[in-house]
């Protein structure tokens, strides 16, 4: 261990003497949270002590100063976070009050009118918890102090506030409206009419309509006014808004009529549609547009197989499928189990319903499970229920397989599990999973330090670790660590030992490295010094040996498989594939039709499958295959900043100005930006067991990315002043984040994984959550319903597996702190 620097040694002299009584104390005492003021790390490392240390006579003192610290919102604070959080500290005034107050979820009931001034800055704040917290405050506030939100309301907390289901007080509400007959705009316009509260002064309607030539050019202004008269206006603006409609051919009106519809498709305007014929001219969105508005004729002689019922029903939004599922209960001829689950095709003739949708099962939100589980216990269906239970989340599968009633399957391995799942006491299942966190702490298992050693870059070993192999043998996990000294070593996590070091004599060193396996390294050099060349080397037994100078220094590597195969790509467009031997092959962009303009920057790899996607440059993410004359383009709003390979199928990406989304390879279709982001992120690290991604910014922070809500981000605050570099291990169980000091932090990731297989469908899992599974079984303090929900979790699992499944033994880690000196 370092010997403890002067500052250091003298913050935590002060902080043991400010807890003295008398005159020396209090002196210690204001000459530590002095220097913590002015910035000095190491007091306000020691002021955090204090927090944590209740007894303490002035811990009241240093939680409310960390929490002005952190509430100020200065990055170089964020890794104070974590004590705020845990010690409850509220800062004394101001915004740092109301966003400490929000970060725990006391804001609502805690503020007032006044304070409504920062509500725009709480709702977009950095940090996740601020605003989802503070978001959920405006939306629960009501009398004045919702009258003072709507008075200040503007860009995120009006967006907030449109949301709500009551409509604003009526000074706002006409204050709404008078901007959307003046400049309509869409989440404004769907609001106010789902609130379907008319206007005060409807003259601007009337006098556009009025205004309204017929076989003239529909303005905007037009549209707005007609929209309103259908839908919400008395008898004569309507009455004249129909025969306005009727006289001007306006198809895009006539779309924009039926989506506001059904909004509110118990109102006039529904019948007005109905009576008029009119329909969206989208055949998907017509076929829903007719089963919500109870046109069953009309919805027949379009969908006459379901098919279109089906996709409008995967695409809806939710309040759509709601009303949806109201209209099939009053519907018997509907293919109801079709339409929710979602395979768009028919079927064999004489095919059981559902026997060809199971593989859809894991897109079924929890309501729509119960719906279609009582919707068949109804229809007797009993081995239709079980099939389509069997791929649910075990805490539905256990709640709904009772509607089966005396039924059971006759097979024994199907009685079995069927039996088990009837007999497990719901009240402890649910109690077990809730007791898991849904996104455990990231928290180190154990922290390791190397004397002299500046880390920029980290790669885990893909070798996996074997029962029949002792601790420290050749197949890991070992941990290549770069150091900006021009070093380059490699560590054995089993034993805490570097176990080679590789020194380099050229004055250069590595930019970028990837750990092979075997013992193998490959690492990126760009030109310095006396080296005027890029360089690629391979780092083996001891020896190093040039593989490759490219034109242009490397911006990504990573494996292609587990024979020691990688790719990497350079800046100016190459893509450069290693076989096991070292033997490179360079493609260029141009051999994809990529790059005419601006190649892309960056790929990602997946190593089982070996699939590469290239991105930043230009719009869009290109799949490339290295034996093929073109790419296969997505195309995206705008460039690609970072993207990683959650399995072969599926990408999360953040874009260039911050949204980050799921993408999948297999239709092409991006999913919704979840968030964006506040930070400037350097990487990105998929984490496939639990379905989530890891930011690493240039502060050093960590922030996970994933879960429910989707949107939301975890934060653990680097405890280095520096920024850091990060690795996660290919099997993605285990994560390592280092800094210049020499500390690499490592993570175990399987918790979170096994917290969020307790809570994802059976359908969606595969034999290798099996070992994640019982690995956590593994834990003797786990006891109650938490190991009742996992013993059930490995019930299904063995299930659904049990003819082509193994479980092997997990890898032991032991907790710690450990020095490691060259």
């Amino acid at each position: 261990m370092r010997a403890m620097g002067g500052k250091s040694a003298r913050a935590e002299r002060r902080a043991a003497a400010s807890a003295k009584r008398g005159p020396r104390g209090r002196w210690a005492a204001r000459r530590l949270f002095a220097a913590a003021r002015k910035g000095d790390q190491e007091a306000r490392g020691a002021v955090a002590r204090l927090a944590r240390t209740p007894e303490h006579r002035a811990s009241d003192r240093a939680r409310r100063r960390l929490a002005t610290w952190w509430g100020e919102g200065r990055p170089d604070s964020e890794r104070f976070r974590p004590v705020v959080v845990e010690t409850g500290a509220v800062a004394g005034t101001g915004y740092a009050r109301l966003r400490t107050l929000a970060l725990h979820g006391r804001l609502a009931g805690n503020w007032s009118e006044r304070d409504t001034g920062h509500a725009n800055d709480l709702v977009a704040d950095r940090d996740p918890d601020v605003r989802l917290n503070a978001s959920a405050a405006c939306r629960d506030a009501s009398g004045a102090l919702l009258d003072a939100l709507w008075e200040g309301a503007f860009g995120r907390l009006e967006e907030v506030l449109l949301d709500r289901d009551e409509p604003p007080p009526t000074a706002q509400l006409d204050r709404l409206w008078a901007r959307w007959f003046r400049l309509p705009s869409a989440p404004l316009e769907r609001a106010l009419f789902r609130w379907g509260v008319p206007a005060d002064d409807a003259r601007p309607a009337a006098s556009a309509i009025a205004g309204l030539e017929p076989g003239s050019a529909l303005e905007e202004r037009h549209r707005a006014a007609l929209l309103y008269a259908l839908l919400l206006g008395d008898e004569g603006l309507r009455d004249a808004a129909a025969e306005k409609l009727t006289a001007t051919h306006a198809p895009r009106l006539v779309d924009d009529l039926c989506e506001l519809v059904l909004l509110r498709p118990d109102s006039d305007a529904a019948r007005f549609c109905a009576d008029r014929g009119l329909a969206p001219r989208d055949p998907v969105r017509g076929a829903l547009f007719h089963v919500v508005t109870g046109q069953d004729g009309r919805y027949r002689a379009l969908d006459p197989d379901g098919r279109l019922l089906v996709l409008a029903y995967a695409a809806a939004s939710d309040a759509e499928r709601a009303r949806v599922r109201d209209a099939l209960l009053t519907n018997g001829d509907l293919d109801l189990v079709r339409v929710i689950v979602g395979d768009p095709s028919p079927g064999p003739a004489g095919a059981r319903p559902g026997s060809r949708h199971r593989a859809r099962t894991a897109a079924v939100s929890r309501a729509e499970a119960r719906y279609l589980a009582e919707r068949l216990a109804e229809r007797r269906e009993w081995n239709e229920l079980w099939a389509f239970v069997q791929g649910l989340p075990i805490a539905t599968a256990a709640e709904l397989v009772r509607l089966a009633g005396r039924w059971a399957p006759r097979e024994e391995d199907e009685h079995r599990y069927f039996r088990t799942l009837r007999d497990t006491d719901l009240a402890a299942l649910d109690d077990g999973i809730a007791r898991l966190p849904e996104r455990a702490p990231l928290e180190p298992y154990k922290t390791l330090r190397l004397e002299r050693f500046y880390i920029t870059g980290l790669s885990f070993s893909p070798d996996q670790p074997t029962p029949d192999r002792p601790p420290g043998s050749p197949d890991g996990p070992r941990l290549a660590v770069a150091s900006i000294v021009q070093r380059l070593s490699e560590i054995d996590l089993r034993t805490e030992r570097i176990v080679r070091t590789y020194e380099e004599t050229r004055r250069s060193r590595p930019d970028r490295i990837l750990h092979t396996g075997n013992g193998v390294v490959i690492a990126s050099h760009r030109p310095e010094y006396s080296t005027p060349e890029n360089r690629l080397i391979r780092y083996a037994g001891g020896d190093a040996r040039v593989l490759h100078t490219p034109a242009h220094p490397v911006t990504s590597l990573g494996l292609t498989g587990d024979d020691g195969g990688f790719a990497a790509w350079t800046e100016g467009g190459d893509l450069l594939l290693g076989d096991p031997g070292g033997e490179i092959r360079t493609l260029p962009a141009a051999r994809f039709g990529l790059g005419d303009d601006e190649p892309p920057e960056r790929i990602g790899v997946h190593r089982e499958s070996g699939r590469i996607v290239a991105f930043g440059g230009g719009p869009g993410v290109h799949l490339i295959d290295p034996g093929a004359r073109s790419a296969t383009t997505f195309p995206t709003d705008e460039p690609v900043a970072a993207a990683g390979f959650l399995d072969a199928d599926t990408l999360v990406c953040t874009l260039r100005s911050g949204p980050v989304m799921r993408m999948s390879l297999r239709d092409g279709r991006p999913g919704p930006p979840a968030l964006t982001h506040q930070g400037r992120f350097s990487e990105l690290f998929a984490l496939p067991h639990s379905g989530e991604a890891v930011f690493k910014c240039v502060y050093g922070h960590l922030h996970v990315h994933g879960g429910d809500p989707p949107e939301r981000f975890h934060i653990r605050p680097s405890l280095e002043p520096h920024a850091g570099e990060a690795a996660v291990s290919p099997d993605g169980t285990l994560l390592a984040a280092g800094y210049r000091s020499g500390r690499i932090d490592l993570f175990d990731l399987r918790p979170r994984a096994t917290a969020a297989l307790l809570r994802r469908p059976v359908a969606d899992l595969s034999p290798r959550h099996l070992r994640d599974v019982a690995a956590a079984l593994g834990d003797r303090t786990l006891a109650g319903g938490t190991r009742t929900a996992l013993e059930l979790l490995r019930a299904a699992l063995e299930h659904r597996f049990r003819f082509d499944v193994e479980v092997g033994d997990a890898v032991d880690l032991v907790g710690g702190e450990h020095d490691i000196g060259l």
